[in-house]
């Protein structure tokens, strides 16, 4: 059976008692076209974990989405792309 040794682990934990974070920018993610495949694919994406914009034609469709799942609606394709 295999034994390890802290007591050296110790100083490097008291030397670094501090934290800093760095803030981790989502992913953006951009779903042009809300049919019967991109409203799927759109909703499996649409986690905390990413920045969703969706955009269809059909502005009920992208706003439905964005009502029942974490997603922007884009006025138009561009708006999509990345902000300011």
């Amino acid at each position: 059976m295999a034994s390890f040794n802290l007591d050296g682990a110790a100083h490097l934990l008291n030397r670094h008692h501090a934290l800093t974070f760095t803030p981790i920018r989502m992913p953006r993610v951009a779903f042009l076209g809300l049919g019967a495949i991109g409203t799927p694919m759109a909703r499996h994406l649409a986690r905390p974990e990413f920045d969703l914009a969706v955009w269809n034609r059909t502005t009920a469709k992208a706003e439905a989405l964005a009502a029942s799942a974490a997603a922007r609606v884009a006025a138009t394709p561009a708006d999509c792309g990345p902000r300011p």
